[in-house]
Parts: structure tokens; sequence; C-alpha cells
């Protein structure tokens, strides 16, 4: 989790149905590549995903919502691998007391919105 990440949205909303619920926004940066090994030593590719510190807390309360955000994060890497016609497993377990597969996390490009127009949008390590 980092505090440049936006933090996440949610809208009250009731559909067509009449069905009601939070309608969420989770944005998240997604690393490149890394190399690392399974458990049988094989060698695969991770990628980090990175959320909002603010998701924290939500985690800690609710099982759906670890669920969601896992989710979410294995769709973001899917739109990283699409552009190579591959897709991501969505065979995957939370992993209690793990931060990072591999050790310490790479560094991460964040875009960060900004009003100067010199530095619109730029990425921050």
């Amino acid at each position: 989790m980092h505090e440049d990440i936006q933090k996440p949205k949610r809208e009250y909303m009731t559909n067509a149905q009449g069905q009601s619920g939070y309608a969420w926004q989770l944005p998240y940066s997604v690393s490149k590549s890394r190399h690392d090994q399974d458990q049988k030593g094989n060698l695969v590719s991770t990628y980090d995903v990175v959320f909002s510190i603010d998701i924290g807390n939500f985690l800690l309360q609710s099982t759906e919502f670890k669920k969601f955000v896992a989710d979410t994060a294995i769709d973001g890497v899917n739109r990283v691998l699409a552009e190579h016609k591959e897709k991501c497993s969505t065979d995957y377990k939370i992993m209690k007391n793990l931060k990072c597969k591999g050790g310490e996390p790479g560094l991460l490009q964040i875009r960060v919105e900004t009003n100067n127009p010199l530095l619109k949008n730029i990425d921050v390590d």
C-alpha cells in the first residue's frame, strides 16, 4: 500500500432491479514484471500491484473485500499482459503475514496529478 496512490471511493447506488450496494473505485498501480521462483523452483514472472494505504482498514474488516482487492489486482495485471496476448492465472490464495512475494517490492512508478502544467501527470518513483 502506498500513500501516493489515489484514495478509494465508494458510492451507494441502486440498480434498475432495485438492488442496492456500494460501487467502488480502487485506484492502483502495476509494476513491471520481475522474475521469481514458484514452489517447484520454476522461473515465473511476478508483478507488484499497489493500492492506496487507505484500503488497509477495509481489508481487516471483510473477507469479501480482500477477495475484491485480489480480483482487482489480477484484473490490473491482466490488462498489462493483454498487450502480449497473455493472461494471468486466477488461481490464488491470500497469504497471511506476507507483504510481498520474493522479499522487498521493487521501485514502482506512480502517476501523480498536479496543477503545474510543466509537471502535468509525471511519474515519480
